[in-house]
């Protein structure tokens, strides 16, 4: 086992917020004020762009309630950004790092911020400056290779399960005509977040009726047909969109629905998405206008008219939903946070925290963490996996269900706060944010 380094730590958030990328801070921060060579732990503004701009701030001066409000508290405290790192930051990077004396660096995100935080350990390795450098794993998409899971996958899912089931019980109670509600859900690439909606079904034919997968490409006119064939039998549907979806000529739906311009790119070339389920009512509207169906009898075989098509988009909210935080999702947060010092002071470099993945899905549920080389994980993404779509391409199977059943559970309850603020909210926690001064 390699020596500790003594000197400062140094704690970064990148990418997308999550509900819990707080509570994977606070992991680090209680486990790293265990170790006498840890002479100091500094946040860096807004991920690697708080590192380029010499912007630090003590996060020992931080009030302790502060620090453990950081377990309940959404979105990313420390300050988050999406920015690739090109070969000019480079000096700046390494001059910032050895100017304050960072020998432990913890970046937490995704897939793109595996790709920063390698480039960090590479630099460091060719200039022969001695520092830790750990990913910690989190997206709300659940696309990171090598990895069970993500924190951040488990209370999104919560939270968007949640408004579907809401969404379907208020259609019902106004179902006076024949409605289609769509709900566009995050995930770019993959259909974790969509599919987890399938828990909102309490009872044989609740929602969601359709869920509609990035790795599956979408033939308009079957989906047009099949929700068609869905409205004869009930007078309510409500169908999932990933905000990734594309058509057989593997072109996304959300670039179809923007009439002037094209989709806005991420420093890593990501399109911003969004539009997908519109495009889709505006095409069933189109539909269901121009051709008359015979309906069931039920409806005393009046034709398939007045039909309402609506879309709902959950947007950020879903990525953020502190108040539906699962609590499995919360404390394996903390957890990686823990692993990924204890793993830098055992020596690793170049690795990320991640779960070990699971052989057997009706066992009982344990998490437990592992390394996983950033090589393996930087600018990858894992799909949904195949045995967790149905034969039909508009469903999840039962063992998906086995998959994510236990991600979502319990509830979040501040520690040692009242558990809402005078006007009844959540008592979140803002970090001050004290510039740490050049050499200390």
């Amino acid at each position: 086992m390699a020596s500790a380094l003594r000197g400062n730590a140094l704690i970064a958030q990148s990418g997308g917020p999550t509900a819990v990328i707080n509570a994977q801070a606070y992991g680090i921060i209680t486990e790293l004020r265990k170790y006498d060579c840890i002479t100091g732990i500094y946040g860096a503004d807004h991920g690697i762009l708080g590192v380029i701009r010499d912007e630090l701030f003590d996060l020992n001066a931080e009030a302790p309630s502060v620090i453990e409000g950081l377990k309940w508290t959404p979105a990313a405290a420390i300050g988050s950004c999406r920015y690739k790192v090109q070969e000019k930051d480079f000096s700046q990077i390494l001059r910032v790092l050895e100017q304050y004396n960072i020998r432990y660096f913890f970046y937490i995100g995704g897939n793109d911020s595996a790709d920063t935080a390698l480039k960090v350990h590479q630099l460091a390795q060719e200039a022969n400056y001695q520092i830790r450098v750990m990913g910690v794993m989190k997206t709300i998409d659940n696309d990171l290779p090598e990895t069970d899971h993500c924190p951040g996958y488990g209370s999104a899912a919560k939270y968007l399960a949640t408004l579907v089931r809401e969404a379907w019980l208020d259609a019902q109670a106004m179902a006076t005509q024949h409605q289609v509600v769509l709900i566009e859900a995050m995930g770019r690439n993959a259909g974790w977040l969509a599919a987890a909606t399938a828990v909102a079904r309490q009872r044989e034919g609740d929602a969601p009726h359709m869920i509609l997968f990035p790795e599956r490409r979408l033939k308009l006119h079957r989906f047009l047909s099949h929700v068609e064939d869905l409205l004869t039998r009930r007078k309510v549907i409500v169908v999932v969109v990933s905000e990734g979806i594309r058509d057989q000529g593997n072109k996304l739906y959300a670039e179809l629905a923007r009439t002037r311009g094209s989709l806005q790119e991420d420093a890593f070339g990501h399109k911003q998405l969004g539009g997908a389920a519109a495009y889709l009512r505006d095409a069933l509207e189109e539909h269901l206008r121009i051709e008359t169906v015979a309906v069931a009898p039920w409806w005393q075989g009046s034709p398939l008219d007045h039909v309402r098509a609506r879309f709902n988009l959950p947007g950020t909210s879903q990525r953020n939903a502190g108040h539906l935080m699962s609590k499995t999702d919360r404390d394996e947060a903390i957890l990686t946070g823990q692993a990924a010092v204890r793993f830098a002071l055992e020596g690793m470099s170049g690795y990320t925290v991640g779960f070990e993945p699971r052989k057997d899905y009706s066992a009982p549920y344990q998490a437990m963490p592992i390394a996983i080389d950033l090589r393996r994980v930087a600018n990858q993404t894992r799909f949904l996996d195949e045995e967790f779509i149905d034969s039909s391409g508009y469903d999840v199977t039962p063992k998906f269900l086995q998959y994510i059943r236990p991600l979502l559970q319990g509830r979040v309850e501040p520690d040692g706060v009242p558990p809402e603020d005078s006007f009844g909210l959540p008592p979140y926690v803002w970090l001050q944010k004290t510039p740490v001064k050049s050499g200390s």
